[in-house]
């Protein structure tokens, strides 16, 4: 009787550790999700900030 409520108990245990390293996992997903798209929400805008700078310097250009 002892060894089978040990063993129970060992399962809970281990269902316990599985469920707690998965939702560390996923919370760990969702913080590098959150990074790559800050990061490329960021290149995104230098691109348009640049295009913008350059694309004015050449109307500038060609208008005088």
């Amino acid at each position: 009787m002892r060894a089978r409520l040990t063993k129970v108990k060992s399962i809970d245990l281990k269902k316990a550790a599985v469920e707690k390293a998965v939702a560390e996992e996923a919370k760990t997903n969702r913080q590098s999700d959150r990074i790559v798209i800050l990061v490329l929400i960021l290149l995104g805008v230098i691109f348009i900030v640049l295009g913008l700078i350059f694309g004015f310097q050449r109307r500038l250009y060609v208008s005088q």
